[in-house]
């Protein structure tokens, strides 16, 4: 019985190995899009301000997400309206939000619901992002 012992602790390691040598392409595999999976998740690609602006119709009432600098930032005390420009390469978008106003100058991330308030002839009349809460 020694011997048998001796044997299967011998073994042990070989099919050990071999069972890592044919599980390691599918914890490859599986880690990757296990990265992939966590990467990408809740992060929204930005888009464009100018974007929204040339296919307003396209994005009214959808949920965006834009990155840019605070151009100015008001807010109108007796209605408790919060109102500021985010401008980036492409484009400056109002955002109204119920959240805390940003400084002027700093770079920010909103996500929150696009819409306009009409349009003529194409033009989109008053395109803005309504941004509930704080981000």
């Amino acid at each position: 019985m020694h011997v048998a012992g001796d044997r299967g602790n011998l073994l042990a390691p070989l099919l050990r190995e071999a069972a890592l040598r044919l599980l390691h392409p599918i914890k490859l595999a599986t880690l990757l899009a296990a990265v992939a999976a966590f990467s990408t998740a809740g992060c929204t690609r930005a888009t464009d301000i100018g974007d929204l602006l040339a296919d307003a119709e396209h994005y009214d009432g959808r949920d965006v997400k834009v990155r840019g600098t605070v151009r100015n930032a008001v807010r109108i005390p007796l209605v408790d309206l919060r109102i500021y420009n985010v401008v980036d390469e492409t484009g400056e978008v109002v955002v109204i939000t119920s959240g805390p106003l940003p400084r002027r100058g700093e770079r920010v991330t909103v996500t929150g619901t696009f819409s306009t308030l009409g349009s003529v002839n194409g033009q989109s009349l008053g395109p803005h992002i309504r941004h509930e809460g704080t981000e």
